[in-house]
């Protein structure tokens, strides 16, 4: 297991809710992340940034990323060794934990992604990536709504829906209304409580009526 890393600053995720984010089935971002219990043998694929407490385990923002990208191309063919084998090899490459998470993979994925394996392992992703378009197609919308620290070059921001963003600095990471930087869950609630009064809910937290607008749309989509 990794050293724990400070949560403030770097968003704090259950599994459940880092499922209901992302879209991913909870089951396998489990097994992914805790290996399973009725297999000792099959370690986990990804480590968390945290360590568990209480039981109860806990992803980072990058986590999530790294998580979310793995899955995708999962979905898409790509089995577990060989994933295992890219993450490792982009860890090694951009000198860091996320191998999923950094900006080269949004400027040039399929190279990148690609030259983390050897001739042997790579025939089989040549063919995903450029037979299936799966970078254009699956990966790419998805990294385009992600903002990159300048300096580490590893993903910071997720753009999650109009006007609602993922930041793990602010609100420990939970949703909230862009500009606004009020939970997208407490403007909802508002709006729920007090008769679907956008404008009630607008004057009572400051923000400008759009920010509510947004923060219901994406609740009641996360609900759907």
């Amino acid at each position: 297991m990794s050293a724990a890393i400070e949560m403030i600053g770097h968003g704090v995720y259950g599994i459940a809710e880092a499922a209901k984010l992302t879209g991913l089935h909870p089951g396998r971002l489990g097994r992914w992340f805790k290996g399973r219990s009725d297999h000792p043998e099959m370690e986990p694929f990804l480590i968390a940034d945290y360590e568990p407490r209480g039981g109860k385990l806990a992803i980072s923002f990058r986590d999530m990323v790294d998580a979310f990208i793995a899955s995708q191309l999962y979905t898409h063919g790509v089995r577990v060794p060989t994933l295992r084998k890219v993450y490792r090899n982009l860890q090694q490459r951009f000198g860091g934990k996320h191998g999923f998470s950094h900006e080269e993979l949004r400027t040039d994925g399929s190279t990148v992604f690609l030259h983390s394996l050897s001739d042997t392992d790579r025939e089989g992703l040549v063919d995903l990536l450029n037979n299936q378009r799966v970078m254009p197609k699956v990966l790419m919308p998805f990294l385009r709504k992600l903002d990159f620290d300048p300096i580490s070059k590893l993903a910071v921001r997720w753009r999650i829906a109009d006007g609602v963003v993922v930041d793990p600095s602010m609100n420990f990471g939970k949703p909230v209304a862009t500009g606004a930087g009020v939970s997208t869950h407490v403007l909802y609630r508002a709006y729920l409580a007090n008769g679907h009064n956008l404008q009630t809910v607008s004057g009572w937290y400051d923000v400008d009526i759009s920010a509510v607008r947004a923060a219901v749309a994406f609740e009641q989509g996360l609900a759907a």
